[in-house]
């Protein structure tokens, strides 16, 4: 039946990978002498993330830098776990951690382009900001390539029975080489089996799905959800990367909550005096297919994979470096780069199908 678990591998090949897990993080040192931060690559509020580099190994490395007196043991806990039993080409490679005063360090692989919100903010501020945005972002193509990337991933995860809890931009990490990762477990959690569903779990507001946003409204005392909340925050993050936002992004919390609530599921027509129509059907049925009101009626990420917009428009990593990270290269980096960036003539933002 869709939406089940699979399963996923054997329980040899997942003591397999435990033992992997395991060898990989003895390998790594685990004080702080042996590692030396350079410049902030990411923050929150609980945290920070440097670009490192482990002295000894001579290897550079990520290394999430958690305040602990303003951060959730719980929440905590489930990003380790997340991170330590996920082993894919397509989510970030967790390598140890250890305590450093009141602070705990993650050390993780790096993906030196950082996020792919912030690529879309260069490529906006290099438009002229959001305003300039009447005819979409990023070009089909490369919208199809990321999403195959995190497809895969995303169907790892929900067969290693694990929710992401946070599937957006912000969590879609690239490498210069064009590969893609999903990354930050903090809200993600664990289904013991295909029956039973989780609740209490945190997310960026305008990527809830519905039944997230009816559970926020009600102090979540309702329902329970399951794997298919990442295929809603998934169908978001497809809209933003044509539209550059999420909707409703500029909206007060309670205001975006009520809209999830009340209306159906947005799509492009949801963005204010915008002309998207190179779009085609392919792109639009994918978005329809990601944001029904009923969970159950979402595609799994396994059968989003095979839609044809991944199929006929999906292309291999390479694409991303020769058009999405070679115009990263050359966009401003500070705010005195903008008004010179404003005039430069970027590649096509939108491809025909």
């Amino acid at each position: 039946m869709e939406g089940e678990f699979s399963g996923g591998e054997s329980s040899s090949q997942i003591r397999q990978q435990q033992q992997n897990v395991e060898e990989d993080e003895s390998s790594w040192p685990v004080t702080r002498q042996q590692y030396k931060l350079e410049e902030i690559i990411g923050n929150g509020s609980t945290s920070i993330v440097y670009r490192g580099i482990c002295t000894e190994r001579n290897e550079i490395c990520a290394i999430k830098r958690v305040d602990l007196e303003n951060y959730s043991l719980s929440q905590l806990g489930r990003e380790i776990r997340g991170l330590k039993e996920c082993r894919h080409s397509n989510v970030v490679k967790y390598y140890t951690s250890f305590y450093v005063g009141e602070n705990l360090w993650i050390v993780m692989q790096l993906l030196d382009r950082g996020s792919l919100r912030q690529i879309m903010d260069r490529l906006i501020m290099s438009l002229g900001g959001r305003f300039a945005l009447n005819r979409g972002l990023l070009a089909q193509p490369v919208i199809a390539t990321i999403l195959k990337e995190i497809l895969a991933g995303l169907e790892y995860i929900h067969d290693s029975k694990l929710i992401h809890g946070d599937v957006k931009a912000s969590n879609i990490l690239i490498s210069s080489e064009g590969n893609v990762q999903l990354a930050d477990f903090g809200p993600s959690i664990w289904v013991e089996n295909e029956e039973r569903t989780r609740k209490n779990m945190p997310g960026t507001v305008c990527y809830l799905a519905p039944e997230i946003a009816v559970l926020e409204a009600d102090d979540m005392k309702n329902d329970a959800y399951t794997f298919y909340v990442d295929i809603w925050s998934l169908g978001i993050t497809t809209l933003e990367m044509a539209a550059g936002y999420p909707p409703h992004h500029n909206k007060v919390t309670s205001m975006i909550l009520k809209w999830i609530r009340k209306n159906d599921p947005p799509n492009l027509d949801t963005y204010e005096v915008r002309d998207y129509s190179e779009y085609g059907k392919k792109y639009r049925h994918f978005v329809s297919s990601c944001l029904k009101k009923s969970a159950k009626q979402r595609w799994t990420a396994k059968k989003l994979i095979t839609h044809p917009f991944i199929s006929t428009t999906a292309r291999s990593t390479e694409y991303l470096t020769h058009t999405l990270l070679e115009a990263f290269q050359s966009l401003p980096t500070t705010s005195e780069d903008k008004q010179r960036a404003t005039s430069r003539q970027l590649p096509p933002i939108v491809d025909q199908e």
